[in-house]
């Protein structure tokens, strides 16, 4: 996918709907991701196990195991640039599942604005100024809707993973083999020429993906995300 040119509304669904059964399957367990960015965002491709490209988490390196819905920690865990206002506070950060979706928010929110100015874009990531948040109205109300819900500053506001699979506008996309296959095919050529993205082939033995040293959660995860 050259520079300077967004990814289409259907391969960012796609995306959408296999992270968040991720992160679903993730909160089942009480877990935290806490750094969902784009380098920790993996596409299995055809050669796989699955059998047909999708998009797993990897890396639980900073994975939190919750006692209640939010807890407070000493300290912030995650990527500067993906944090999240609650986590930013001075005092009483709190860390929650709101914490992974405000982060996969911030994602899609630059899969769509790729053209939008450094500026503006860094106003949101760094600042959480929505009023600089922008995505092009070539997307659907429904996602520019959601995606500005995911970044809310108040994180009571931000829908759950499971919330957001259960809406209408995600629940009758085409999920098939073959139109994913068509999607990544056409969207992620020349994608080593975008340094925040990363294509690579899934393989567990070589993937950090350990939780508290258990290595048997991620298993889990992808095997919740078979269609």
């Amino acid at each position: 996918m050259p520079r300077g040119r967004n990814f289409s509304e259907p391969l960012i669904k796609i995306c959408l709907h296999d992270i968040c059964q991720g992160l679903k399957h993730i909160a089942a367990h009480k877990y935290v991701h806490g750094d969902i960015k784009p380098d920790n965002l993996l596409i299995s491709d055809a050669g796989s196990r699955h059998k047909f490209p999708r998009i797993v988490i990897a890396d639980f390196g900073t994975s939190h195991l919750l006692a209640g819905s939010e807890e407070e920690i000493p300290k912030e865990i995650g990527t500067t640039q993906f944090l999240s206002p609650e986590l930013k506070r001075k005092n009483h950060k709190i860390i929650g599942s709101f914490t992974d979706v405000y982060c996969l928010g911030l994602t899609l929110f630059d899969m769509c604005s790729v053209d939008l100015a450094r500026e503006e874009k860094n106003s949101v990531f760094f600042e959480n100024d929505l009023t600089k948040f922008h995505i092009s109205e070539c997307y659907s109300s429904d996602l520019r809707k959601c995606i500005k819900q995911m970044i809310d500053p108040d994180y009571k506001k931000r829908p759950s993973a499971a919330e957001i699979l259960r809406e209408d506008w995600l629940l009758g996309m085409d999920v098939s083999a073959e139109n994913r296959a068509n999607l990544f095919g056409k969207e992620f050529v020349g994608m080593e020429s975008i340094p925040t993205y990363t294509r690579r082939n899934l393989n567990e033995r070589t993937v950090d993906n350990s939780v508290g040293g258990e290595q048997s959660l991620f298993t889990d995860i992808t095997e919740s995300l078979i269609v």
